[in-house]
């Protein structure tokens, strides 16, 4: 299926193929996660994946906090912790399918129908950004800092933004790290970039950040 990413506010529009599920699997198990048959990790991180109807930005940002210290790569810890929000999802796509099959359309697919899931994957990404807010505050100051490059840039620019937060060489490199472990940072050679989706968002929090 096709996705397609509009940002309105940011005049940016993006097309995607959501990944079948053996793509899934597989970008889980590039990530590092387990996806044996017999554990019971395949069966949350299948869940998931179908979700997100394999919107590879949001199963990279997932793999990215299942493989964080907090949860060790361990899928049944997280989802003992979040898999209510993977259920709100399942549920609101659910209801999206029913809504477009009660209208007498065509069947539902991701292609001719994304409003529910550009919002859903969204929402999953500004909670991302609000546990590393509360997590790693200052890899958190790092990608809200970062947003103002429309393009990439070498990582001494992204860097250079810690100073005003008085952070050291080793302090900076760890927020670095931070965001690369988490999939929210894309390495394109010797530069660095944000996801289009994670930089609009980005944008947003640092607004905020001036405000305060």
């Amino acid at each position: 299926p096709l996705l397609v990413i509009l940002l309105a506010n940011n005049n940016f529009c993006q097309s995607t193929r959501g990944l079948e599920a053996t793509e899934r699997l597989a970008l889980f198990e590039k990530t590092g996660l387990e996806i044996e048959s017999e554990t019971t990790h395949r069966s949350y991180l299948e869940r998931i994946g179908k979700a997100y109807e394999g919107h590879p930005l949001a199963l990279r940002v997932i793999a990215g906090e299942i493989g964080s210290p907090r949860f060790g790569g361990d899928a049944g810890l997280y989802w003992e912790k979040y898999g209510h929000e993977i259920e709100e999802v399942e549920k609101a796509l659910a209801e999206a399918r029913e809504g477009i099959t009660m209208t007498g359309t065509d069947p539902w697919h991701l292609h001719n129908y994304t409003k529910e899931l550009r919002k859903r994957v969204r929402a999953r990404l500004e909670r991302t950004f609000e546990r590393l807010k509360q997590d790693f505050l200052n890899a958190y100051r790092l990608l809200c800092e970062a947003s103002v490059y429309r393009c990439a840039v070498p990582e001494d620019f992204w860097l250079s933004h810690l100073e005003y937060w008085d952070c050291n060489q080793d302090e900076c490199e760890l927020a670095l790290e931070a965001l690369r472990d988490r999939y929210l940072v894309e390495d394109e050679k010797t530069l660095l970039r944000q996801h289009n989706l994670i930089r609009s968002i980005a944008l947003d929090h640092l607004k905020a950040m001036d405000d305060e």
